[in-house]
C-alpha cells in the first residue's frame, strides 16, 4: 500500500481535530475583523472535506452529508457576506449546521466504538467529539436565541444587531461543558435551560464512560501484545 495512502487511512481524525481547534481559536477574533471571516469559512470547509473523508466507509450517510453541508456552506457564505438576508436564512443556516455537526458527531461514535484497536487516531476521534459537543451546543443556544430572542440574559458591552454572536454562545457552551459558569451569560427561558442541563450532564458523563471505554480498550489493547512471562528454568 502507497505510504502516503496509509498515512490517510490512519490520520483521519488529527485533520478533523486540527480543523476544530482553529475554529474555536478563531471564534472570538471573527466579529468586526474581515480578513479573520475569510479564514473562518476556510476552516469551515476544511470541516466539510475532513468530514467527508471521515465517511468514506458509508456512502449514504456521504451523500447525505453532501446536501447537508453544502447547504451549511451556502447559507454561511450568505450570512457573511450579505448582511441584510432575512432572519429565517440564518434560522436555516444554523439548523443546516447543527444537523451536519450532529451527523458527524454521531459517526465518530459509531467509527470508535466499532474499532478493534485504539490508536493515536482513536484518541484525536474522542477529542473531535468533545468539541463537537461544545461546538453542537453553541449552534443550539444561538439558533434559540434566533427563534425566541430572550432565552438568555447577557451581561456583555454590546450586541451584533438584536441577536448576540453566535462566537458568545460557543464561548458560554465551552463554559457550560467544563461545569465552569461565570455568569456572564445565563438562561432564561424553559428551553434554554433544558439545553443547558443536558449539556452539564453529558459533558460529566462523556468523561465518566466514553472516555473510561476507551482507556480500558487501550489497557486490554496493550496487555495483548505483551511478551508473556518467561518460566523459572
Amino acid at each position: 500500500m502507497n505510504p502516503l495512502i496509509r498515512l490517510m487511512q490512519t490520520s483521519k481524525f488529527h485533520y478533523l481535530l486540527a480543523s476544530l481547534v482553529l475554529m474555536i481559536v478563531l471564534y472570538p477574533f471573527i466579529e468586526g475583523m474581515r480578513f479573520m471571516e475569510y479564514l473562518y469559512y476556510i476552516i469551515i470547509l476544511s470541516i466539510f472535506f475532513s468530514s467527508l473523508y471521515m465517511l468514506n466507509h458509508s456512502p449514504r450517510l456521504r451523500r447525505f452529508a453532501y446536501f447537508n453541508g453544502g447547504l451549511m456552506l451556502i447559507l454561511l457564505a450568505l450570512s457573511g457576506f450579505f448582511k441584510d438576508i432575512p432572519p429565517a436564512f440564518e434560522i436555516v443556516g444554523a439548523f443546516a449546521t447543527l444537523c451536519f455537526l450532529i451527523l458527524i458527531a454521531f459517526a465518530i461514535i459509531f467509527d470508535i466504538f466499532h474499532s478493534q484497536d485504539v490508536t493515536a487516531d482513536t484518541i484525536s476521534g474522542a477529542a473531535c467529539l468533545y468539541l463537537l459537543i461544545g461546538i453542537i451546543w453553541g449552534e443550539a443556544y444561538s439558533m434559540l436565541e434566533h427563534i425566541s430572542p430572550g432565552s438568555f440574559y447577557y451581561s456583555l458591552p454590546e450586541k451584533v444587531g438584536h441577536i448576540i454572536s453566535s462566537s458568545f454562545f460557543t464561548y458560554f457552551s465551552f463554559i457550560t461543558l467544563t461545569t465552569i459558569g461565570y455568569g456572564d451569560i445565563s438562561p432564561v427561558s424553559k428551553g434554554a435551560k433544558l439545553l443547558v442541563i443536558t449539556e452539564a450532564i453529558l459533558g460529566q458523563l462523556y468523561i465518566a464512560i466514553f472516555l473510561a471505554r476507551i482507556i480500558a480498550s487501550y489497557q486490554g489493547r496493550k496487555k495483548s501484545v505483551l511478551p508473556p512471562p518467561k518460566g523459572k528454568n
